[in-house]
């Protein structure tokens, strides 16, 4: 794969490899509390571990919940007159099992959610105030008069999360080509877990501007509550602030509107968080656990820019 030849290849196994896997990880085997043998090509030793895994996270957020209700603040329900979601359809159902294929080609995968990104900006655009237009009057085609036009109350602006909302930027241009376009690059911090800003590249903001917020995927919900607190310092009402995302978890979007309750968020497909789901919901089509691969796992931007 790097154009080496056998005895280069020897040479860099005898020098370096060998010599440092001696010293620094057959000693560090000692420590380990779980040696999995053949690494990720185990597949049964893997899955082990990831059950277990979410097993402890499902335990500390459980805990975490009961701190919070201790302390005195309450999980409220989720105000499904803020939160939007795509009615269940066999056209969304079907393009979603093309983009959750891993047969699909990319330029198919590109292709399907360009047309959901279309929906949802449409539904997004629904939530903008519109007032009747009264300084001109719309002449049609044929010479008459149209008095009942309707236009935008104020400008909208297009705020991506870097690079998961970069997703949304074709069918974005297709529905507003005018549109200005702000990023945002909030990344996790590997020894906190807590989201850190690194970039922000806004358009001027004002007062009273709708806000289309763009994440392909919220899971924790961290990232999102960030963004919108960037929002709102740069002056935005909450109430014009638009979070448009395919895949949430249902965790997610309860921890954004605990911390905002005002913001409406439009979701393509969301997860549940409930143990309490009957199998018989659990075996509709197109119900998802939080705890799914697809829901837990940000993989539509690297699919999408073909860095998977």
């Amino acid at each position: 794969e790097r154009g080496r030849d056998l005895e280069g290849i020897i040479k860099q196994w005898d020098t370096f490899v060998k010599p440092n896997s001696e010293r620094f990880v057959k000693p560090s085997m000692l420590s380990a509390d779980i040696i999995i043998p053949r690494g990720s090509d185990n597949l049964v030793a893997m899955s082990t571990i990831i059950t277990h895994i979410r097993k402890q996270l499902k335990t500390k957020s459980a805990e975490h919940v009961q701190h919070l209700i201790r302390l005195g603040q309450k999980f409220k329900a989720i105000d499904y007159n803020r939160v939007h979601i795509l009615p269940k359809t066999n056209q969304l159902e079907g393009m979603c099992a093309i983009l959750l294929n891993k047969q699909s080609s990319r330029d198919e995968f590109i292709f399907y959610f360009d047309r959901v990104a279309l929906i949802l900006i449409n539904e997004a655009l629904e939530l903008i105030q519109y007032s009747p237009i009264t300084e001109k009057e719309i002449i049609t085609p044929g010479g008459y008069i149209f008095k009942k036009a309707m236009k935008q109350s104020e400008e909208v602006v297009a705020v991506n999360m870097i690079r998961s909302g970069d997703c949304f930027m074709s069918s974005l241009r297709k529905t507003i080509p005018e549109v200005k376009v702000g990023k945002l690059l909030i990344q996790q911090d590997s020894q906190t877990g807590e989201p850190q800003l690194h970039t922000e590249k806004l358009p001027p903001l004002a007062k009273g501007n709708n806000v289309l917020l763009f994440d392909a995927q919220t899971i924790s919900g961290a990232a999102s509550i960030m963004a919108i607190k960037i929002m709102l310092d740069h002056g935005i009402n909450e109430e014009d602030i638009i979070l448009v995302t395919y895949l949430s978890t249902e965790i997610g979007v309860r921890r954004i509107l605990n911390a905002f309750s005002k913001v409406n968020i439009v979701i393509g497909k969301m997860g549940s968080s409930n143990d309490t789901d009957t199998d018989i919901r659990k075996n509709e089509i197109g119900y998802c656990s939080d705890n799914d691969w697809w829901m837990s796992t940000r993989f539509i931007d690297a699919i999408y820019f073909g860095t998977d």
